[in-house]
C-alpha cells in the first residue's frame, strides 16, 4: 500500500489496472487490487476426490458390459470415459461421505436403433438365484431381432460388487438366471440391462430393471 499526491483534478477513486484508490484514514492511498484465489478448498478437493473414487468403483464392476453398450460410439473416445463421465454427473448423488446412485440416471449403454428392452422384471427365483425377464415386442423395428444378445448386471452397493450376463443369452430366451453369492444374502440389489446386436452395432438404451433384496 502506498500514498499519492492528488493532481490538479483532485484525488481520484476506483481501480486502475491492478492496483485500486481508496482514502485511508484521512490518506489518499492506492493498493493493489485483490484478486481471487484459484486455489480448490481443501474440503472441497476431498469430497470431489471421493465421490470420483465412488464413480471409478461402480464403473469398474461394469467394464465388460459398458465396452459393449458404449463401444459402437464413433471417434478416439474411450467407452470407458464415456460411462464415467456420464454416471459422475448425473447418477451419483448424496453429500459426502454418503454417495448413492440414481437408478434411473445409469446408463451402461449409447442408444444406437435398437428398440429397448420390454418391459424388464427381476425376481429371486431359489436360494441366490435371480431371475431377469422381458418380453417380445411384435412392432419392434428392423434394427432389433430375436438373436439380440441380453447384457445385464446385478449390483451389490453395500458390497460394492456385482454380478454380470455378458451376451449368454437371446432376446428370444425370455429371460436369463444369474447366481448370486451366498455372501450376497439379506443385500438389496440393483438390475440394469440393454440389448445389442451380435455384431455390436446396433444397441437398445440401458433399461433400469428394479432391485429386489437376496
Amino acid at each position: 500500500m502506498g500514498t499519492y499526491q492528488s493532481g490538479p483534478f483532485g484525488p481520484f477513486r476506483g481501480k486502475v489496472g491492478y492496483v485500486v484508490a481508496v482514502k485511508w484514514k484521512g490518506v489518499n492511498v492506492v493498493r493493489n487490487y485483490p484478486q481471487k484465489s484459484t486455489k480448490v478448498p481443501a474440503v472441497a478437493l476431498a469430497q470431489h476426490r471421493d465421490k470420483f473414487a465412488y464413480t471409478m468403483k461402480f464403473v469398474g464392476q461394469a467394464l465388460g458390459l459398458i465396452y459393449i453398450g458404449h463401444g459402437h460410439v464413433s471417434g478416439r473416445t474411450n467407452p470407458e470415459n464415456i460411462a464415467f463421465k456420464s454416471i459422475l454427473a448425473h447418477a451419483v448423488k448424496g453429500i459426502h461421505p454418503d454417495y448413492e446412485l440414481d437408478t434411473e440416471q445409469v446408463k451402461l449403454s449409447t442408444w444406437s436403433k435398437m428398440d429397448a428392452v420390454m418391459q424388464p422384471k427381476v425376481s429371486l427365483v431359489a436360494d441366490q438365484m435371480v431371475q431377469v425377464s422381458w418380453k417380445m415386442d411384435e412392432r419392434a423395428n428392423r434394427y432389433t431381432s430375436p438373436v439380440d444378445l441380453a447384457y445385464i448386471l446385478l449390483y451389490n452397493p453395500s458390497k460394492e460388487a456385482s454380478v454380470v450376463s455378458c451376451g449368454l443369452v437371446k432376446r428370444e430366451a425370455l429371460s436369463a438366471e444369474l447366481n448370486v453369492p451366498d455372501s450376497f444374502e439379506g443385500d438389496v440389489l440393483h438390475c440394469w440391462m440393454f440389448f445389442a446386436s451380435e455384431n455390436g452395432k446396433f444397441v437398445s438404451e440401458t433399461s433400469n430393471v428394479g432391485e429386489l433384496k437376496c
